[in-house]
């Protein structure tokens, strides 16, 4: 009887372990996914500058390594001031304020991958504190505020400032040109501002670019006037051909792309 009895809690624990180890390997479990802006370990800079015992530089060497290797391409949602990223590349500058590759490479990782565009420009603008010459730093704030911001006026001294540098290339007149025009809004004085652009540059690719703009710029200028019914419009375009009047609308001879700034396309999240 004892024989029989244990017989049968063996085979029920059996069946029970068998029973458990089916519900394992047949169920599927709730994966648990958290991004790096919730796990991410970033310090307090002022328990740093106090702890780092003369070590800034190679503390902020190792804070630059790791975060370059944990970096991620999540965007940052409606511009928090918490980016993990942005945050990181703060604390390098606190301890190591003269790291330029810090600013100029944050700068664009914050604005082109993350989409941290406030924290991108924060921390470019902290970078020209101790560097207000560089290139790199001035272009790239220049172009965020004139093609993400929207802010034409910041761009424009960013861009000139980048102008001056023996790096600009030599179409950066006309880069300038197109931003003071989407400040102005004005095409008459910006087609005369291209023209004096012109008259003074001896690169044949800025000059070829800038007589498309100024044929572009001029047909709109044109155009608008002659289709508005207005007096004293030109009827020759930029090359002195007259314009196309047709079913009652005058045209441009050529194809052209309206004179703007256009953006840059958004790389979509997957």
């Amino acid at each position: 009887m004892k024989i029989i009895k244990h017989y049968t809690t063996f085979v029920f624990a059996f069946l029970l372990l068998a029973t458990a180890w089916q519900l394992k390997v047949s169920t599927t479990k709730p994966r648990l996914k958290l991004d790096k802006q919730q796990t991410a370990l970033n310090f307090d800079n002022k328990f740093l500058h106090v702890f780092s015992m003369g070590l800034k530089r190679i503390i902020a060497s190792s804070v630059w390594v790791s975060t370059l290797l944990e970096s991620d391409l999540e965007h940052v949602e409606n511009n928090k001031d918490d980016s993990w990223m942005y945050l990181r590349f703060n604390t390098i500058s606190e301890l190591d304020p003269l790291f330029l590759k810090n600013y100029q490479f944050g700068g664009q990782y914050l604005s082109i991958i993350k989409d941290d565009l406030k924290g991108a420009a924060d921390h470019m603008e902290k970078g020209l504190i101790h560097y207000p010459d560089d290139y790199i730093l001035n272009f790239n704030l220049g172009f965020l505020y004139a093609i993400e911001l929207d802010k034409y006026e910041i761009a424009v001294s960013f861009l000139e400032k980048a102008s001056e540098s023996s790096l600009a290339p030599t179409n950066i007149s006309t880069l300038i040109a197109k931003v003071k025009f989407m400040a102005s809004g004005d095409p008459e004085q910006t087609y005369l501002f291209l023209n004096t652009l012109l008259e003074t540059t001896q690169d044949q690719l800025v000059i070829d670019k800038l007589k498309s703009d100024l044929y572009s710029l001029k047909a709109e200028i044109d155009l608008g006037c002659l289709n508005n019914s207005q007096e004293g419009c030109s009827q020759l375009d930029y090359e002195g051909e007259k314009y196309i009047f047709k079913n009652g609308v005058y045209k441009a001879r050529k194809t052209y792309k309206k004179y703007k700034l256009y953006k840059k396309s958004k790389i979509k999240k997957k």
